[in-house]
């Protein structure tokens, strides 16, 4: 479950003092939210053995990094105290690391909004679910539970004001048909011509269904809004 990847070797810093905390190979997966004009705040997992860690609590300088399967992704360039810290083995244990990375340093590709822009633009005004397969399963969108006829897709992001995740993307269909999306950062889709904004996420709608199709599309995404937490 992820969106982003690296788009290269990249350094993340300390949120602190922007001092060099890690570095991380090409294609290396986090959970990323908007920070600055410059940075995006990145919530990534690893693996690192426990003879690297200082009373279970700090990670030493130059430990490596590995992924889930023990691939090497990078190494610390400095101590410091992860987010959290999981036991995962005899030998190794999961940490959470929370830092800061330049946008520049972000595959454009591993972006799900701008796909989902990309995508749309060769779309048809009634496409269907099975058009959407390939893009759900690069960004791996979770499928819900079918809720009173409508079909939800979701992509989560790391809220960490509230340490918690919460829906980024909810596709919505009706009858295998795309009815509107559901979106927490700016999503341009002139395929749907009317767009409603709200406090904290924006939808965009497929107008040519009614007015009672709309109004139930809030439940869909108050249930989903359940069913993340």
């Amino acid at each position: 479950m992820r969106a982003e990847e690296t788009g290269g070797i990249a350094t993340l810093y300390a949120e602190n003092d922007l001092s060099n905390l890690v570095e991380v190979q090409v294609h290396t997966p986090f959970f990323s939210h908007p920070y600055s004009a410059r940075f995006e705040k990145v919530l990534m997992y690893c693996i690192v053995q426990k003879k690297q860690l200082i009373d279970e609590l700090a990670v030493k300088q130059n430990a490596k990094l590995f992924d889930l399967n023990g691939k090497k992704i990078g190494k610390c360039l400095q101590e410091f105290v992860p987010l959290n810290v999981f036991s995962f083995n005899d030998t190794c244990s999961k940490i959470a690391i929370v830092a800061l990375i330049d946008k520049a340093s972000i595959d454009p590709k591993s972006i799900p909004e701008l796909g989902l822009t990309a995508l749309m633009k060769q779309a048809k005004l009634n496409e269907q679910f099975d058009f959407f397969k390939p893009f759900m399963k690069q960004f791996d969108f979770e499928k819900q539970d079918t809720c009173m006829g409508y079909l939800a897709v979701v992509l989560k992001q790391f809220n960490f004001n509230e340490q918690r995740f919460e829906i980024r993307l909810m596709l919505v269909f009706l009858h295998q048909e795309l009815i509107a999306i559901f979106h927490k950062r700016p999503l341009q889709i002139p395929l749907f011509d009317a767009t409603e904004e709200s406090l904290d996420f924006g939808m965009i709608y497929n107008s040519k269904f009614s007015e009672h199709d709309k109004s139930k599309l809030m439940e869909v995404y108050l249930s989903g809004i359940q069913k993340v937490n």
